[in-house]
């Protein structure tokens, strides 16, 4: 990834700024990686622990299963999975073959909020240990991330 020219954000984190023009004003969101569990170090304090506190949050973690560990004073506002894959594999009647998660299927797709931080597990579009899917098609997800201005104007 790195040859490729990829920043990878492995415990560590980028300000994206937005400059003004459109009649909108400018705004900061700070957009986070962590390690994965089974890959390397997860380190919350090195991801997020120098971003400004009115500077909104996303965090991007390889295991859903990071938000259920995640530190009580630290804001995470969206956080970003994948890793069940949905499933991979969906059998009629009986749904998934297995979900590579120690919280079962309680995180294995879609948009959930827990204890005020909004995450969002994609299906995404690869496999693993086995290599196709079925039943179960590959997603790729567009997210808006709207502010809270922009939230009461539209409505």
């Amino acid at each position: 990834m790195r040859a490729a020219g990829a920043d990878l954000l492995e415990n560590r984190h980028r300000l994206i700024e937005r400059g003004g023009g459109g009649g909108r004003d400018g705004g900061r969101l700070a957009v986070a990686g962590v390690g994965d569990f089974k890959h390397g170090a997860v380190r919350l304090d090195r991801a997020l622990g120098d971003v400004p506190a009115d500077v909104p949050r996303v965090l991007v973690s390889h295991s859903p299963d990071l938000i259920e560990y995640l530190p009580a004073g630290l804001r995470v506002d969206v956080m970003l999975s994948g890793h069940t894959h949905n499933g991979q594999l969906h059998f009629p009647l009986l749904g998934p073959l297995t979900v590579p998660s120690q919280f079962g299927k309680r995180y294995l797709h879609g948009l959930k909020q827990v204890r005020g931080t909004w995450l969002y597990v994609s299906a995404g579009v690869g496999t693993s240990a086995v290599p196709f899917r079925w039943g179960n098609p590959p997603e790729l997800p567009v997210i808006r991330l709207v502010g809270d201005q922009e939230r009461v104007a539209d409505g």
